[in-house]
């Protein structure tokens, strides 16, 4: 089942401040404050389709404004609203940095692993389609990287949305999102979607498949 961002709604995980989120034709520019999505316990606005759970979500993030370099925006499969939620996501960061991120067990310590370096636009995913949960990213150069997560996050049937983190709350961070497809056939549809634009300049990125990491306790 899919969602469309018109049907978004956003929640403050772990008391995170919910900014003046926009919703556009092709997407949401989504405001937030927030901590972190990392350690054990999470703090972050979560845009979820309502009434929506899926096991794919892919979108372009084509925008993204913040003054703290680890704050973060992306999507994210994610097993209930609990700070501690199990889940599995991948997101940027200011620096360009695409990442992949993940909570293995509610409470349990968070890992991530860089899948690429790139300027702004780019697509990202995450699907658990199939036999193994994937994260995948491209950039406008046409490179395209995908990563395995571990296996038994049980994030099959979970809550599948965007997120924005301002790394400093109550300072806000906005996050513009664009042709978000949620649900079955998620990376297909994404992956027909027209091409990208392309930016000026990218900075330099890994091309490749990346296994699973276990790189941040």
């Amino acid at each position: 089942v899919g969602g469309s961002p018109a049907n978004a709604v956003s929640a403050g995980i772990g008391g995170a401040t919910i900014g003046a989120s926009r919703k556009v034709e092709d997407g949401i520019d989504l405001v937030g404050g927030g901590d972190d999505v990392f350690g054990r316990h999470d703090s972050f606005v979560f845009a979820t389709m309502e009434g929506n759970s899926s096991r794919a979500i892919a979108t372009d993030i084509v925008g993204f404004e913040a003054f703290q370099q680890y704050a973060k925006a992306g999507v994210m499969l994610r097993a209930g609203d609990s700070p501690g939620a199990a889940h599995a996501s991948v997101h940027v960061i200011p620096s360009g940095e695409v990442r992949m991120l993940w909570r293995e067990t509610p409470g349990g310590p968070s890992q991530e692993r860089t899948m690429l370096v790139s300027a702004l636009p780019v697509r990202i995913g995450v699907d658990a389609t199939g036999d193994r949960l994937m994260a995948w990213a491209s950039d406008t150069n046409g490179r395209i990287v995908e990563g395995v997560f571990p296996p038994g996050i049980a994030v099959q049937n979970a809550q599948a949305g965007q997120f924005v983190l301002a790394h400093e709350d109550p300072s806000q961070a906005v996050a513009s999102f664009r042709r978000v497809v949620a649900g079955d056939g998620a990376r297909e549809r994404w992956w027909n979607r027209r091409a990208l634009p392309r930016a000026p300049r990218s900075r330099s990125a890994m091309v490749g498949t990346l296994g699973v990491a276990r790189m941040c306790a």
